[in-house]
């Protein structure tokens, strides 16, 4: 499960989805019917189908991991800004902050720093897509400073391109331009960390694609 997870991040889908496959008919043997790995085996392939742009597959996904973690919130919550994104991202804005807001707030209760600002960096985006600038600026931030602090470079440069959109959208130029040169170095950075085959494959996902598209645009001086 944990291997299926690490690859789909790193733009294997094919792999990952096999690692997944295999470890839901591990959990889900008659002797084992362990019910928190199935559950976040959904939660997985949500997060996977968001980063594809499949948000149907997310959708469907995420409500399985939701209907089976009630007793799970930690799996709750990520299946909730899973939800929240594939909502936003499909023309469902108001729908899909709400569920990030949710899994926000069931993330604070938790007091996990990783949960709070993975939910942080979902909301965020899902208030920019609802162009809620000022408060998509200040979440992005907040979360840019801890993902800076913990060495989640793959996140923090996410951050601060969200925060380089809002800004932009704000009608602040030279703040977006800045965000954007800083998420471009953070971004170009992890080629050294993680190798260049790594990295290749990573920015061969359809979001991270669309994102450097975003980026790209604001360096540029453009929308």
């Amino acid at each position: 499960m944990n291997r299926g997870n690490f690859l789909w991040q790193l733009g294997r889908y094919d792999d990952a989805r096999a690692a997944l496959d295999a470890a839901f008919e591990l959990a889900n043997k008659k002797e084992a019917q362990l019910k928190t790995g199935l559950a976040l085996v959904h939660a997985i392939r949500a997060r996977m189908a968001v980063s594809q742009g499949q948000y149907p597959e997310a959708k469907k996904e995420a409500q399985l991991a939701l209907n089976m973690s009630d007793k799970f919130p930690d799996i709750a919550l990520q299946a909730k800004y899973s939800l929240g994104l594939a909502q936003a991202l499909s023309g469902s804005a108001k729908e899909g902050r709400k569920l990030c807001d949710d899994a926000l707030a069931m993330a604070q209760t938790l007091k996990s720093r990783p949960l709070v600002t993975s939910a942080q960096l979902a909301l965020a985006e899902v208030m920019l897509i609802n162009k809620e600038t000022a408060p998509a600026l200040q979440t992005a931030l907040d979360a840019e400073k801890i993902f800076g602090q913990s060495g989640q470079k793959d996140s923090e440069w996410r951050a601060l391109l969200i925060a380089a959109r809002a800004s932009d959208l704000a009608g602040d130029r030279l703040a977006a331009r800045d965000y954007a040169s800083r998420a471009d170095a953070t971004c170009t950075g992890l080629q050294q960390v993680w190798g260049s085959e790594a990295y290749e494959s990573y920015l061969r996902r359809p979001d991270i694609q669309m994102y450097r598209k975003q980026l790209a645009q604001i360096l540029a001086g453009g929308k």
